[in-house]
């Protein structure tokens, strides 16, 4: 059933979209806003997210919990992955546009520290 219907499971399904958005929009921030991308960063953020997905399912299993057996649902529908790769979009673009835009568009006003706090992935 769509989310926008009043079904039991439509709450938990719509508050673990966020949720999980939330979760992978600061890891992508955290990769983003480091001075240069190393893999004990790439592996530490990433083991978080596993970390994440396997505390979910874990209360997931439990019958006691409101997500039972939502979120194993959940992960199975295209439409869950769309919305997270939306959600994500739509917030890191922005940002990313900015700082880049600023970096690029006005080089000369901004100080050595200030362009490289900017840059992305850079030393």
């Amino acid at each position: 059933p769509p989310l926008a219907r009043h079904t039991p499971t439509a709450q938990p399904m719509m508050a673990l979209t966020a949720y999980s958005a939330l979760i992978l929009l600061q890891s992508a921030t955290v990769l983003l806003e480091a001075r240069a991308i190393f893999r004990p960063n790439v592996l530490v953020v990433g083991a978080s997210v596993c970390a994440y997905y396997a505390m979910s399912a874990a209360v997931a299993c439990k019958q006691a919990s409101a997500l039972y057996g939502v979120f194993f649902v959940l992960l199975a529908q295209p439409r869950y992955w769309l919305a997270l790769l939306l959600m994500l979009a739509l917030t890191l673009l922005p940002v990313v546009a900015l700082k880049a835009a600023w970096l690029h568009a006005a080089p000369h006003r901004l100080t050595r520290t200030e362009r490289e706090r900017l840059r992305l992935g850079a030393p």
